[in-house]
């Protein structure tokens, strides 16, 4: 059994207005999705009803040359369907088409209900991101399975508003059964989709001629490392092949014993190879030609293809629902990825510039996974290390080494730090133990001292270790954990156990910056400093902005203040501002 589709298009003047009277007096919901030619709009798709699709096209330059309808005269028509507030206007994915509401002047209300956000907040494990599509797909056949229902239609053969609409209806009865969806929507997601937009759009100045220079600098050196190779090795060989590398290192220069992979093939990854650089020359040089190769091909030729000619700018994409934490993520290309301790690198963030009488300031949340642990154990012992805005690391040294503040030294304060951050990621001894380069033991008497002091949070950790297969961020966003059936072994519930811990606060720490941009951007655009302050990155923890100079101090001191009062917390949270004319070389403000 097959459902029929009437698809009715409308080419003239006289239907589309017709059309937008009726809408506007009887219609209350709406499906609606752009059709594209070569990233150019041709049209739009209508729903009202799961009977009819409306196709909407207008007379373009390049394309659809026969239509009466011109493309002036359509957006006009339709921005008062899509601004009337009376009507639920329902998308797929909305930041995407910020750019063709911004181009004709069609403001979005909270009358706009992206399914995609909504999907993301039921259901953060969906593999395929909640492209439209793999959700129908997925949504569709588990609501048929729920109704044993026998038929299922062609999903790739309808089109997209009508997949929209449907998915709403379906969508619909989560969210009432779960408020909390709708609230996080409209006071997190929702309004977060307009910033990153406006983010995109800012872009990140780029230093050309400074890239441009390190990527020959970087070519060259590369030729007299493989010329070095080439003469240990008495011939040539190729130094990113695989099996080239492993012969040089076996035939030629007597190498022995080296660690196997479990399909029984010799492992030559970095760890393996810096071991053998104690002794073998050629090692040492092939690590430096991977390392070199690596910031070439991976990040300045990458940052240089995404350079916009216009703009001179990189401009990242920012995805919503790619993590299953809440994290955002950056891609095309990956601003969140650069590095920024590796000497070699370095030049890298040197290459993100301010442009002239503008400064780059960094406003990075302090600890704020430490300070999320404090707030949900309630830890008597951390909350009052915070309260007093001491440093941690060394309290956590003093108690685990047993030593007076004077006698301990930086080693020690590093493995407390070590042992801070780890046991958030539910490090285990072993874990420890390799990262320390202490044994089994002694790192374990470092956990057991850890968790003697900090007793709640054990007791916290504890009470995460449950049947329950979802956890709750500060925001009471649900994240599910991805639980697997069949696997039962000790490895693996102590992974579920480490996710189920550390999801909590990774989730929080992404809703206490998303909030913060929500309200970094609000006050921006109340005092009509747009111009003058933008927020160029969002890296994890930190907001890069781009600050006019001559209100330099007055809007990092009120940065600092938004952030750091930001959310309600038993702990307060602490902000480090740094500035300076390019993202590397940046000073404490």
């Amino acid at each position: 059994m097959k459902k029929i589709i009437k698809i009715i298009k409308i080419k003239k003047k006289k239907k589309l207005k017709k059309f937008i009277r009726k809408i506007n007096k009887n219609i209350k919901i709406i499906s609606f999705s752009f059709k594209k030619n070569k990233k150019k709009i041709i049209g739009i798709f209508l729903s009202i009803c799961l009977k009819k699709i409306f196709y909407i096209s207008y007379k373009n330059k390049k394309y659809l040359k026969n239509l009466y309808i011109k493309e002036k005269y359509f957006f006009k028509k339709i921005k008062k369907i899509l601004e009337n507030f009376k009507i639920k206007i329902i998308v797929h994915n909305l930041k995407k088409n910020f750019f063709y509401f911004k181009k004709n002047n069609i403001k979005i209300k909270k009358n706009f209900l992206d399914i995609m956000l909504i999907s993301y907040l039921i259901n953060n494990i969906f593999k395929n991101h909640h492209k439209l599509d793999k959700m129908y797909k997925y949504w569709i056949n588990k609501n048929i399975c729920k109704k044993k229902k026998k038929f299922f239609y062609n999903y790739k053969n309808l089109k997209s508003s009508y997949k929209i609409l449907k998915l709403y209806l379906i969508l619909k009865k989560k969210i009432k059964k779960f408020p909390i969806i709708k609230k996080i929507y409209y006071k997190i997601d929702f309004p977060l989709s307009k910033i990153l937009y406006k983010i995109e759009k800012n872009g990140f100045l780029i230093n050309l001629k400074n890239l441009k220079r390190k990527k020959k600098n970087i070519s060259l050196k590369l030729i007299k490392i493989k010329k070095q190779a080439y003469t240990l090795n008495k011939k040539k060989f190729n130094l990113r092949s695989y099996n080239d590398v492993k012969k040089a290192l076996i035939n030629e220069n007597n190498v022995i014993n080296l660690k196997k992979t479990k399909t029984g093939k010799i492992c030559l990854n970095k760890k393996i190879l810096k071991k053998l650089s104690y002794k073998n020359k050629l090692a040492k040089i092939i690590i430096k030609y991977r390392e070199l190769y690596k910031i070439k091909s991976s990040y300045i030729n990458v940052l240089l293809k995404k350079i916009n000619q216009k703009t001179k700018k990189i401009h990242t994409c920012y995805y919503q629902t790619i993590t299953t934490t809440g994290r955002l993520s950056s891609r095309n290309p990956n601003l969140q990825c650069i590095p920024n301790n590796k000497k070699k690198a370095n030049f890298l963030r040197k290459s993100f510039i301010a442009k002239p009488n503008y400064y780059i300031v960094s406003a990075d949340y302090s600890q704020i996974e430490l300070r999320i642990l404090a707030h949900l154990s309630q830890d008597k012992n951390l909350l009052k290390i915070f309260m007093k805005n001491k440093d941690l690391h060394l309290k956590t040294a003093m108690n685990i080494f047993k030593l007076k503040k004077k006698k301990i030294t930086k080693k020690h304060r590093k493995i407390a730090k070590n042992i801070n951050f780890g046991l958030i990621y539910g490090i285990t001894s072993f874990g420890l133990s390799q990262l320390i380069n202490k044994d089994l033991k002694k790192s374990q008497k470092y956990i057991d001292k850890y968790f003697k002091k900090y007793s709640k949070i054990k007791m916290y950790f504890k009470k995460q270790n449950n049947k329950k297969n979802y956890v709750y961020t500060i925001a009471n966003r649900k994240l599910l954990i991805p639980i697997l059936k069949n696997k039962k072994n000790f490895l693996y519930s102590q992974y579920i156990q480490r996710t189920k811990n550390n999801a909590p606060i990774q989730g929080s720490a992404s809703e206490i910056i998303k909030i913060a941009m929500i309200k970094l951007y609000s006050w921006i655009k109340k005092k009509k400093l747009q111009k003058k302050i933008k927020i160029i990155l969002q890296l994890h923890d930190e907001l890069i902005f781009e600050i006019k100079k001559s209100i330099l101090y007055k809007s990092c001191k009120k940065i600092k203040k938004i952030m750091e009062k930001n959310t309600f917390f038993l702990v307060p949270l602490k902000i480090n501002i740094k500035f300076g004319k390019n993202w590397k070389n940046l000073k404490n403000f």
